[in-house]
């Protein structure tokens, strides 16, 4: 699995999260934009979904860019754990002490 296949699982999860906390059905969310299976499959975080339909669901969320910044953060803390691991498995940084 790729990096951009990750993204898109997080934020279809955030998507779907959104939906379910705002008491909504996937048949409520379908408008003239948008059908019932586009937003089953962007909350799946499916690839064939175009970019400009995870923008115009997550706009209907009343998520905005905050969505966005929620997954570069959580991306963040990610990576930079990696690295972490990388540095202690190579010996260039010694194990965290129990506390």
């Amino acid at each position: 699995m790729n990096e951009l296949t990750l993204s898109l699982e997080k934020i279809g999860a955030i998507l779907r999260d959104k939906r379910q906390r705002l008491g909504q059905r996937i048949e409520d969310m379908v408008d003239e934009n948008i059908s019932r299976s586009t937003i089953s499959n962007t909350e799946r975080g499916l690839p064939n979904v175009t970019e400009s339909m995870y923008i115009y669901y997550v706009e209907k969320l009343e998520l905005g860019s905050s969505l966005f910044g929620i997954v570069e953060e959580k991306e963040q803390l990610e990576m930079e754990a990696n690295e972490e691991l990388k540095e202690i498995i190579e010996g260039n940084k010694p194990l965290p002490e129990n506390t």
